[in-house]
């Protein structure tokens, strides 16, 4: 594909009678949404589901239909520039290999057509690699031998979480239901969850050589592990009294003890390596911004006043996330 590249200074896209206009939004790198907290950085106009690359210095975010594909930010040049364009779809399901210089993603194609699978991309604009000819939601192995991802073929029958190993492209079937899969921070574990058990979609965790899984909690929307492996942090809905709470929550991968809340009226977790929780505060369905939490519950701190899918730098010290007008990087 051919690569769009732009230098950019502080991002508000525009487009005039198909012409891309650039304007600047000043020296402090933008923060200008009308709230008064932590500073940061408009990144881009355009665009949701930002996520930061092993290193912290590079944002993938998926676009829009005026700007469709995969695009990367790289924090300390201002460079934006697109890695995937409209010819390869995606679900927004893009994930970073450990070494920072690969992409995986799932293309958007009906099933087992051209662009449908399971595919994987360098940064230089080349041609996006397909390693499965049907898949989604795929999560690298520590070492970047390989990729964990769901498959949903009904055509070859073929349902749950598979293993593919690049050196050979075999197929290990790890477990015949689930979605979402995610590998533990180890390498030894995949998390996902499962529709096909219950209407509550519980949360799962399986051997990353497959066998019998433990079910860790009764129901989960999103979810994502601590550095460690050993705790994964998951929200999901609470009815009491009539009244719909979303919570955050973590609880053992082992499945050894019950979830334990962290905080309510939170969804979509996100944590860095030393165990803080960046989420999107929601109440009775009405955004209410940015938040960040310790993993006992402790230190509750709104950063933004707007915005949802949030993703922390490993580090800790930016998070990501998208709002109406794109998205922007706060600098903690």
């Amino acid at each position: 594909m051919k690569r769009h590249h732009l230098r950019l200074y502080c991002l508000t896209l525009m487009f005039f009678s198909g012409v891309l206009a650039l304007s600047s939004c000043g020296s402090d790198g933008g923060n200008n949404s009308g709230d008064e907290f932590q500073p940061k950085d408009h990144i881009a106009g355009f665009g949701s589901q930002p996520r930061f690359s092993p290193d912290g210095e590079k944002v993938a975010f998926g676009g829009d239909q005026t700007h469709p594909g995969i695009w990367v930010y790289t924090l300390s040049t201002q460079d934006l520039f697109q890695i995937v364009d409209d010819q390869h779809p995606h679900l927004y399901d893009y994930r970073w290999s450990p070494d920072g210089s690969l992409i995986a993603f799932g293309g958007a194609g009906a099933t087992v057509d051209s662009t449908s699978g399971i595919y994987v991309v360098g940064l230089d604009g080349s041609e996006p690699h397909r390693w499965n000819v049907t898949g989604k939601s795929p999560s690298w192995l520590p070492d970047q031998s390989g990729l964990i991802f769901e498959e949903n073929n009904p055509q070859a029958n073929l349902y749950g979480v598979f293993k593919l190993t690049f050196a050979d492209t075999s197929l290990l079937l790890l477990t015949n239901t689930g979605t979402e899969p995610l590998i533990s921070p180890l390498g030894d574990q995949v998390a996902y969850r499962d529709p096909g058990s219950t209407q509550y979609i519980p949360l799962k965790v399986v051997s990353i050589s497959g066998g019998a899984s433990v079910t860790v909690a009764d129901t989960c929307i999103h979810f994502t592990w601590t550095v460690d492996g050993v705790n994964l942090v998951f929200d999901y809905v609470s009815s009491s009294g009539g009244v719909q709470d979303r919570r955050i929550s973590r609880v053992p991968a082992s499945g050894s003890s019950d979830p334990v809340k962290i905080v309510s009226y939170a969804t979509q977790p996100t944590i860095s390596s030393d165990n803080v929780i960046a989420y999107q505060r929601i109440n009775q369905d009405l955004s209410q911004g940015i938040y960040t939490v310790n993993l006992s519950g402790s230190d509750i701190t709104q950063v933004a006043g707007a915005g949802s899918q949030p993703d922390f730098s490993p580090d800790g010290s930016h998070i990501a996330f998208a709002d109406f007008d794109g998205i922007w990087v706060i600098n903690l």
